[in-house]
């Protein structure tokens, strides 16, 4: 017997009795145990589950614990090692600077000697002047006499110079041991190449800037200059990779020979600047770089390098550029270096430094440094060790 069909379909009689009826107890008491039994394993797995993830806690709350006990050994052993480090190198400057002292006073005793000698030599000349001017019978005698004394004065000036130039060296060849024996362990300045002098930084210079760099830890800096001071700078540029580096130089055909040699790395970058005469004070030429306060006009540095334009020629200032700098251009731990303060153009400049961070009410240390050439540096008082390193 079939029935009309439903929504399309042919419907028998024992299936619509199906449809009606309730299922057989056992099939149904069959599916309510499945289901039961689903739910007790599925609570099983999440009770298992939860002391996985509790165990699983546990152990990274040990690893935490190890680790940051871990963390806390490496703080206090590299806190330890700076230390040590500190103080080998102070114990080698100190002893450094203890030659350096004993060489330069042999060399002083020896100029004084030699001084001594000559003044005695002056003292008899000029008593034999003076006793035989009244005897003196023909003007040629007094020509002659006059003559040797300039000779005497000449060649005690000679012996003065001779002797200053001596204590230079000498003292250029201890900051050159010191500076060797200070960067034999950097871990950042691979390259340790260096070719100082002449137009180039010095080994104090290159020294002092090594401890400013490694100790400070600067993130802005900028220089004035490309050259041996850059070698340095752009390796420690290129390892810390937060850190901004900027040269200004002048000259296109110099800045290619030298990245021919010494490729820079991505985070340094040179702003080629010309040159221009302008006045200043009562100065009426000097040298500085066109453009130099527009260029970096609302910049702040941390480390200030200054080594050009070329200030040899200067008759009153040289390298006046960073006056434009002081204060709105210094960071809060400022380092100003200055290269060749044994000429008077920067000794004027120098000066001139000082006169603006007082009048911005700066509270500032100088430091100076000698060699064959003379550096200076300025840092405020809490860094005032950078001056006695």
């Amino acid at each position: 017997m079939r029935r009309p069909h439903e929504k399309g379909v042919l419907v028998s009689f024992k299936d619509l009795l199906k449809r009606i009826l309730p299922p057989p107890v056992h099939a149904f008491n069959r599916e309510v145990a499945r289901i039961l039994d689903a739910v007790d394993q599925s609570r099983r797995e999440t009770d298992a589950l939860r002391e996985l993830i509790a165990a699983q806690g546990n152990s990274l709350d040990q690893l935490r614990r190890q680790l940051d006990a871990e963390r806390a050994r490496r703080l206090q052993w590299e806190s330890q090692a700076r230390d040590e480090w500190r103080a080998q190198q102070q114990a080698a400057l100190d002893k450094a600077l203890e030659g350096q002292a004993k060489t330069l006073a042999a060399l002083s005793q020896s100029l004084e000697q030699s001084a001594a000698g000559l003044q005695k030599q002056t003292d008899a000349l000029a008593e034999a002047f003076a006793a035989g001017r009244e005897q003196m019978a023909t003007r040629q005698q007094a020509d002659a006499l006059n003559k040797r004394a300039e000779i005497l004065a000449d060649t005690a000036e000679k012996a003065r110079r001779q002797a200053a130039d001596s204590a230079r060296h000498a003292s250029e060849a201890v900051w050159a041991q010191i500076f060797n024996n200070t960067i034999s362990e950097s871990l950042w300045l691979k390259d340790k190449t260096f070719s100082p002098g002449r137009w180039a930084v010095g080994y104090p210079y290159l020294y002092v800037m090594y401890r400013v760099l490694n100790e400070t830890r600067p993130k802005r800096i900028l220089e004035l200059g490309l050259g041996q001071s850059t070698r340095m700078i752009a390796q420690y540029a290129a390892a810390f990779q937060d850190v901004e580096h900027i040269v200004v130089e002048h000259d296109p055909e110099w800045v290619e020979f030298f990245c021919n040699d010494f490729p820079l790395p991505k985070n340094t970058k040179v702003v080629m600047l010309e040159r221009e005469m302008v006045p200043y004070k009562d100065a009426e030429s000097v040298r500085v770089f066109k453009g130099f306060k527009e260029t970096f006009q609302g910049q702040q540095f941390d480390f200030i390098s200054v080594d050009a334009p070329f200030g040899g020629d200067m008759k009153q200032y040289s390298r006046i550029d960073v006056l434009n700098l002081i204060p709105d251009g210094l960071r809060e731990k400022f380092v100003i270096m200055v290269d060749d303060c044994n000429r008077i153009g920067e000794i004027n400049t120098v000066q001139e430094i000082e006169r603006f961070l007082a009048q911005s009410q700066i509270k500032y240390q100088m430091g100076r440094y000698s060699g064959d050439k003379i550096s200076v540096l300025f840092c405020p008082e809490r860094m005032d060790f950078l001056c006695s390193m």
